[in-house]
């Protein structure tokens, strides 16, 4: 008989389908999270995308892997992530790309209050002319708001002010007054509590 021909149609590898983080997640860790989805065959490999931007120009975290979950750290506080997924099979054939989902990054948290160091707390006959005081460093601090007054209710003022490290050095304080001290703390976008008033 006359020969005849025939022509098996292209290979399809269907998109995956993301599963978690769901979308518009919110108070993701920056310490990293779980990225899931789920592929089917003949889909063997996984290439994901993390990006800041839903165009995926600004792309932050990809990698080709053949799981179906990933573990991503290194994310900012306070963003919005976009991530898509897609899929290629043995014959390297590859999906279209699944749906672009987005969660949000936990906000910037509350600096912790500063722990006061020196002078200690009632210190008697401290000389006026040179008094440096000092705090414990916050790890999460870009500055601090030092207030000096003669009150313990900080409403008669000596001295107060921003400063970028945890010490400030005052001079010619007055002699036998009593002084009250307190600071707190801020990340840039957050202030702490005060601390204790010394």
């Amino acid at each position: 008989s006359a020969a005849w021909s025939l022509t098996t149609e292209a290979e399809y590898v269907p998109a995956p389908v993301l599963v978690a983080p769901v979308n518009g997640a919110t108070g993701i860790l920056i310490a990293g999270t779980d990225l899931d989805w789920e592929i089917v065959l003949p889909a063997i490999e996984s290439y994901y995308e993390v990006a800041t931007d839903i165009n995926f120009t600004n792309v932050e975290f990809s990698g080709w892997t053949d799981l179906t979950t990933v573990f991503v750290v290194g994310f900012d506080y306070a963003t919005e992530y976009f991530w898509r997924v897609k899929a290629k099979s043995e014959l390297l054939n590859e999906s279209e790309w699944s749906e672009v989902w987005s969660f949000f990054t936990e906000p910037i948290p509350v600096p912790a209050p500063p722990v006061l160091v020196a002078p200690v707390n009632e210190t008697i006959g401290v000389p006026p002319a040179e008094v440096e005081f000092n705090w414990q460093v916050v790890p999460t601090a870009v500055g601090y708001y030092f207030e000096l007054a003669h009150d313990a209710n900080f409403t008669e003022m000596h001295y107060a002010g921003n400063i970028i490290v945890n010490e400030i050095t005052l001079y010619n304080l007055e002699p036998e007054e009593t002084f009250y001290w307190r600071v707190n703390a801020t990340n840039g976008v957050n202030v702490s509590e005060w601390s204790n008033v010394w």
